[in-house]
């Protein structure tokens, strides 16, 4: 087995879970919108936006990672690892609160975000590795 396939596997669970954010908040949307909703609409665009951004990463890491799987260029696994380093960042923010008050936060806050930044850090991992060919 070549060596990063973890990586790519793992942006493919991204963009695949991007992309169903993105159906599930629009059908949402034109839900609401029939109803004739108020301010809450605003909170399913910004999710819908927010499954947009994680599907086009997603899709960015599996192209980027396909291509260093096919050439074995460095460049590419390079960029993977930067990737996988916003992927961790972004979903660590998610669960901390704004501003300087981390002492806040509750660890049921952060255990539905553990999957993610433990798959997230074991893509960073496996790219690292796959450099070292």
């Amino acid at each position: 087995m070549r060596k990063g396939i973890f990586s790519f596997v793992v942006y493919i669970i991204y963009a695949l879970l991007g992309g169903g954010m993105m159906v599930y908040n629009y059908i949402a949307i034109q839900k609401h919108n029939a109803e004739g909703g108020g301010w809450e609409g605003l909170g399913l665009a910004i999710l819908f936006i927010l499954g947009i951004i994680l599907g086009a990463a997603g899709l960015l890491g599996v192209i980027l990672k396909g291509i260093q799987l096919g050439t074995g260029w460095g460049f590419f696994g390079f960029l993977c690892i930067l990737l996988d380093l916003v992927f961790i960042g972004a979903f660590i923010s998610v669960v901390l609160p704004g501003g300087n008050n981390i002492e806040a936060a509750q660890l049921s806050d952060m255990l539905p975000m553990l999957p993610f930044v433990a798959a997230s850090f074991g893509s960073f991992i496996a790219n690292c590795v796959s450099l070292k060919r």
